[in-house]
């Protein structure tokens, strides 16, 4: 096999990793919660704690990551991530109990960690320093695949009258999670096993990582609350407002890295969350217009995406590549302890407080800005601080 065969099957791998264990094993919580809570007969606070539930998992596999990393190659998390991803689904289709489907999402809580995480890392690994932005952005564009095909399985699983559609859903989604094993399981590995790197303990990244903190809290509550704003305020098709969101992730993914690698990574991830405080408002404001929800739902998509591929990006610039993976992860613990908590905290708000989708969407307004203004300050160092992140910010 040669060396570009190889790359290019790296890189599929990990865009399967991020298609089948973010888009389809985390957010397509959000876009099945209106069918849950009806099936089940839950309120909002339940529901909303199993997307905490699934980000429990997900801090789970972050933890296992780095001890992991250093048995095996990140492809190979990847790959094992997948199969646990298409397990977790198949047990959130046959749930018949809100307990059965916590478990469920826990499983695919853990895999979105590996095809996060170690998809991020293998790829950065087969990547070169001029083009890491753009592939990394390749890689961002499974979020908006994958939420596209999750919309198109909903809208056939509504349009056929199937009952409990949302099982349907995770079905055919477990049956793409197994289908993409095949693929990963086959995929050499950029590195042999058993090759170990020096830990990376975060410096120097106080601003990052408070900034991807804060994008992690409004992460949390605009995808798990989006869908249940749209079709509860605008009436309008679940499926249609997260298409909006997977051909925004499309979008974003295609464009952002590449601008990255152009005009400055930290500049444009700042900007990135700018956009993500506009689709927040525009929610908060005019959540009851079906057109405005598209557009926000297509801002927020970009905004996804594109953080995806700008922060390791921004990572691998001070680090070496082989330890981007396990600095990714310590930053990313961060970002996932913020959204645990996220969800049943919405889901309360909309439970009690009077106009609560007006109130929730206006939060994430305020935490994408202050998010932005803290990857703008990390961007923007005092004078001679910039050489002394570079020369020793993470060693």
């Amino acid at each position: 096999m040669t060396l570009a065969t190889r790359r290019a099957r790296v890189i599929a791998t990990a865009f399967c990793g991020m298609a089948v264990t973010i888009s389809f094993g985390r957010f397509s919580i959000g876009l099945l919660v209106p069918g849950i809570r009806e099936s089940l007969d839950e309120t909002y606070a339940a529901v909303g704690l199993l997307a905490s539930i699934n980000l429990a998992g997900y801090v789970a596999g972050l933890l296992a990551i780095p001890r992991l990393a250093r048995r095996t190659s990140h492809v190979r998390l990847v790959a094992w991530g997948l199969l646990i991803a298409t397990l977790g689904m198949l047990i959130a289709a046959a749930a018949q109990e809100l307990a059965v489907l916590a478990a469920g999402v826990a499983l695919t809580g853990v895999a979105s960690a590996f095809g996060w995480i170690s998809g991020a890392a293998a790829t950065i690994e087969v990547s070169s320093e001029d083009n890491r932005g753009r592939t990394l952005g390749i890689i961002g564009t499974a979020n908006g695949a994958g939420i596209i095909v999750a919309a198109v399985l909903a809208e056939v699983a509504v349009r056929s009258g199937v009952t409990g559609g949302w099982r349907a859903v995770w079905v055919c989604q477990a049956a793409l999670g197994a289908a993409s094993c095949v693929l990963a399981f086959r995929t050499p590995s950029p590195r042999p096993a058993g090759v170990t790197t020096p830990r990376a303990p975060l410096r120097g990244l106080m601003l990052m990582t408070l900034g991807y903190a804060l994008f992690g809290l409004g992460v949390a509550w605009f995808t798990t609350w989006y869908i249940a704003g749209a079709t509860s305020r605008a009436s309008m098709n679940g499926s249609l407002a997260w298409l909006a969101l997977g051909m925004g992730a499309l979008a974003g993914g295609l464009v952002l890295g590449r601008a990255g690698d152009r005009w400055g990574h930290g500049l444009v991830l700042g900007g990135n969350q700018l956009v993500a405080c506009l689709a927040a408002l525009v929610m908060a404001a005019s959540g009851t217009h079906p057109t405005l929800v598209v557009v926000a739902g297509f801002l927020f998509g970009s905004v996804m995406s594109g953080a995806g591929s700008l922060v390791p990006t921004i990572l691998a610039t001070t680090i070496a590549a082989p330890r981007v993976g396990e600095a990714f992860t310590g930053l990313t613990l961060v970002f996932a302890a913020a959204q645990v908590l996220a969800p049943p905290a919405g889901g309360a708000v909309l439970d009690h407080v009077p106009h609560g989708f007006a109130v929730l969407f206006t939060a994430c307004a305020v935490v994408f800005l202050l998010s932005g203004a803290a990857f703008l300050a990390h961007s923007s160092p005092h004078p001679g601080e910039r050489t002394a992140r570079t020369t020793s910010g993470l060693s």
